[in-house]
């Protein structure tokens, strides 16, 4: 029998850019493959298109399954899994669940690809970049309070079998009970080594997308920032992420940059520089003008203007 998978389109935004990406995964999805809009709505309600199945939770949804509240200023963030147990609690009937982040571009072809492999490679978690974690990776340490060997995987996409998002939802409530009765350090795990930390632990079958689709670090890693409007639904096979409409691009580079001066921070980094030089200046500018000071988003733009004329 065939099984029945629910695709998470995972979002706390709700712009055109965004509704697009989730129309693009259910116009192409297969034949038992669902595709949700799972959107955070602590900010606020999403009145979704009479197309988009919206499954809305917000952190509200956190007591009401007797989940741990840590962190509560970026909470869903850092725990992205919970987000299977909203969905799990009024969808428990999927085979498969898999989470896919709204800043995630698939071309045709690999949207295509992704389903294929889901479809043909049966597994309990399925995760980018996945393997043992190492001495120095920064989530090792809070995931060790509770198991030796400790695995790590990359969390825009993201897919567990109907018995992986029960057995992680039942260790997430253990791990709460655990701190709260003072049993171990009032620590966090981070989703990225909770989830294929405790498949590992229980046993279960695991596969690496990377190892089947065509998803590597040149075009999949948080310091390679992609522009939307640079990129094409057409071509070859190839996932990208992250992937941002060119205002939440500007206003992304400059939280990256973190106080150092843009034309400084680009310097070294070309494939950023590239694609900035190509922006449309009025955008950027739109998009900027609110975040930075006045006199150095001018020296930005004259930056901007000396570059493309040289």
């Amino acid at each position: 029998m065939a099984r029945k998978i629910a695709i998470l389109f995972r979002t706390h935004v709700f712009d055109d850019a965004v509704i697009d990406g989730y129309r693009h995964l259910k116009s192409r999805a297969p034949e038992g493959v669902d595709v949700f809009f799972c959107c955070d709505e602590t900010a606020g309600s999403f009145e979704a298109p009479p197309d988009v199945c919206k499954a809305g939770h917000s952190v509200a949804d956190v007591e009401r399954l007797g989940l741990r509240a840590f962190l509560p200023k970026k909470l869903l963030w850092f725990s992205g899994d919970y987000a299977f147990y909203f969905f799990y609690d009024t969808h428990p009937d999927y085979d498969l669940y898999v989470m896919v982040e709204y800043d995630v571009h698939f071309t045709h072809r690999a949207l295509d690809s992704f389903y294929s492999f889901i479809l043909s490679n049966e597994a309990d978690f399925y995760g980018v970049y996945f393997q043992e974690a190492n001495q120095a990776w920064l989530w090792r340490r809070a995931a060790k309070l509770f198991n030796e060997r400790i695995y790590k995987v990359f969390g825009p996409i993201v897919g567990l079998s109907n018995r992986a998002v029960a057995r992680l939802y039942m260790k997430r409530i253990e791990q709460g009970q655990m701190v709260a009765s003072g049993k171990v350090a009032d620590d966090w795990v981070n989703c990225e080594a909770f989830m294929p930390t405790e498949v590992m632990a229980a046993g279960f079958t695991a596969l690496s997308l990377d190892e089947g689709l065509n998803i590597h670090q040149g075009h999949f890693n948080t310091s390679r920032l992609v522009c939307l409007e640079t990129l094409s639904r057409e071509g070859d096979d190839k996932i990208c992420h992250p992937v941002l409409p060119q205002s939440a691009y500007c206003a992304k580079l400059l939280r990256i940059a973190s106080g150092t001066p843009l034309p400084e921070f680009l310097a070294d980094r070309p494939f950023l520089r590239e694609t900035v030089l190509g922006l449309d200046i009025d955008v950027v500018e739109t998009a900027l003008k609110p975040l930075m000071i006045r006199r150095n988003l001018n020296v930005f733009l004259d930056y901007l203007r000396a570059e493309r004329v040289s």
